[in-house]
């Protein structure tokens, strides 16, 4: 490690400040979490930052910095400012992430480029208030082709702005709405978005799967267990093709409510209409229809071969 710069008020700590950089020097990302436990930063024994040059400037508590670094084959730069005396941290950070593997953090293989912003205030979801925006390119993420992708997130209070633009595996997906978690237990969404040549052979590895799907959604609720699941969901299918064979327009509209005596569940489409009205476990309905229709399913298979 090698060290230059100027250290002032060394005596007085309170009034102590840096100016400093570092070259050449290397970094074990969890020595950061034994520094500053009570900001619950996520400890990663195995990730190390090489050839790190980083310019330091201000009080061990508030200060600007830049930092630039290898990470196995890649490398990442980060410039912008980190206050740790308030009651929750404050950060504004400029990032940019060239060939990033993060295999080691997330246990999948990646080649990620990309840069964007992160400001705001707090670590907890309870109180983290956070303006976050990302722009990736040709990158890789776990198989999947990312040829770019655009992400806006403004949360406060438990509350979250969304708005995703990407295409991946040469499939269009555009995603914006709002994340209500405000009620820890029946967090609300309000989304819309579209999707274009999706193929889910590339996203299945299962080549039997070919297609070209185009359709819009939306989808109002709250929960995402699917028991307490209630909301209005649509998904508008344009012209498509699956398995070779084309598929017209189709609409299709669920409608799930439930209170602690009934539930209802009501769907409309070109194909058909239903309406189910009873006190019932959705998970365990789904469950049964999926036994049901394998069991006839195999009933059907035996009794053709027996035929033949």
């Amino acid at each position: 490690m090698n060290v230059v710069g100027t250290v002032f008020n060394l005596n007085t700590p309170k009034k102590l400040f840096l100016n400093v950089s570092f070259e050449n020097s290397f970094i074990n990302e969890s020595n950061a979490a034994a520094l500053l436990p009570k900001y619950n930063i996520p400890d990663f024994d195995n990730l190390t930052l090489a050839n790190v040059k980083l310019n330091f400037y201000g009080k061990p508590v508030k200060f600007k910095t830049k930092i630039e670094s290898d990470i196995g084959k890649g490398k990442i730069k980060l410039d912008g400012w980190l206050n740790i005396e308030e009651p929750q941290l404050v950060y504004n950070f400029k990032y940019n992430f060239k060939n990033l593997n993060i295999k080691k953090i997330i246990s999948k293989k990646t080649n990620l480029n990309l840069n964007g912003s992160i400001k705001g205030r707090g670590v907890n979801p309870s109180s983290l208030n956070v303006n976050f925006d990302l722009t990736m390119h040709k990158s890789k993420f776990d198989g999947y082709n990312i040829d770019s992708l655009a992400i806006n997130t403004i949360s406060k209070a438990r509350k979250i702005t969304l708005n995703l633009n990407s295409l991946v595996n040469g499939a269009q997906i555009f995603t914006k709405g709002k994340l209500d978690f405000t009620n820890k237990k029946f967090p609300a969404y309000n989304l819309q978005g579209f999707v274009k040549n999706l193929n889910l052979a590339k996203f299945s590895n299962d080549s039997t799967l070919s297609s070209k799907l185009n359709f819009s959604f939306d989808a109002v609720g709250k929960d995402l267990k699917l028991d307490n699941m209630i909301g209005n969901f649509h998904v508008k299918l344009n012209p498509s093709i699956f398995r070779d064979k084309k598929i017209n327009n189709a609409n299709l509209k669920l409608v799930l409510w439930h209170n602690d005596k009934k539930r209802r569940i009501s769907l409309t489409s070109n194909l058909v209409d239903f309406n189910v009205n009873g006190n019932f476990s959705l998970e365990k309905a789904i469950s049964l229809m999926n036994y049901e229709s394998n069991t006839i399913s195999s009933i059907l298979k035996r009794k053709l071969y027996q035929l033949n």
